[in-house]
């Protein structure tokens, strides 16, 4: 397709710019940073050119540049794109209010790096209420963000609520979603160890196994799931255990540590 729209519109036009972030999305949910931001860099000076810094394909692409920026630590120039990306999605949330929730958590997941937890705390729950006044709290994305504010909590070390919203974030995710669906599988990690926090070993172990028996084996969140079960099984004293599972940890192939875009 970028091809197709670089011989048929032109390298400076608005199709072509499109086809530029479509494929700097992809290399980007692929880990692929470099291409993905140089993808980007190419798209923002053409819309630079055709539409200006207004645009709604404007905003798609300094998203994933400051993404980018803030996976290399450059928190600062993160947070300048990332607040201007979300300026633009606010121009355009009336017609579609999911680019905006994805801009604010976005932003919200830089700070959680930045170790601002107040800012991303305010912006997690200000998604959250667009997406019930929207699209209400039987589907996906809600469930998502609420995963990510609970996420936020357990970082803050706040894990006492933790269980109770968390099971009922995978009760809801197994019916809407399917028992195998990625972000069932991230809730009932996170489920897992919130169990393991308070003590019950048994029940963080049941969890970590189910995770692991459907986890892609490539994933960052796989090789976190063994060695956590590898420690519960250290804990118990079960060394037999404890042995296999450090084995397969030897074994795994190493994931490309990806970055959710929210």
């Amino acid at each position: 397709i970028l091809e197709i729209n670089r011989s048929l519109a032109g390298e400076n036009s608005l199709e072509y710019a499109q086809s530029l972030n479509n494929l700097a999305s992809i290399y980007y949910d692929n880990g692929i940073y470099e291409k993905s931001e140089r993808l980007s860099l190419e798209a923002k000076e053409i819309l630079l050119t055709n539409v200006g810094d207004y645009h709604f394909e404007f905003g798609r692409c300094i998203s994933i540049l400051g993404l980018i920026s803030g996976i290399k630590g450059n928190y600062v120039n993160a947070e300048s794109l990332l607040t201007q990306a979300l300026k633009i999605a606010e121009k355009y949330s009336e017609s579609n209010p999911i680019p905006l929730v994805r801009a604010l958590s976005n932003l919200a997941v830089l700070y959680v790096h930045w170790v601002n937890f107040d800012k991303a705390e305010r912006l997690f729950l200000k998604a959250l209420k667009l997406l019930d006044s929207t699209t209400g709290k039987s589907n996906r994305e809600y469930l998502k963000h609420e995963y990510y504010l609970a996420n936020l909590y357990i970082t803050m070390g706040d894990y006492g609520s933790m269980k109770g919203l968390l099971s009922n974030i995978l009760e809801q995710q197994c019916l809407l979603l399917g028992e195998n669906d990625p972000d069932t599988l991230k809730t009932k990690a996170a489920t897992a160890y919130v169990y393991l926090y308070h003590g019950d070993n048994d029940t963080a172990e049941s969890l970590l196994k189910e995770t692991l028996n459907k986890e892609d084996q490539n994933s960052l969140s796989f090789g976190i799931c063994l060695s956590t079960l590898a420690y519960i099984y250290q804990f118990k004293g079960n060394y037999e255990e404890w042995v296999a599972w450090n084995e397969r940890m030897a074994e795994k192939p190493a994931g490309n540590g990806q970055h959710a875009k929210g």
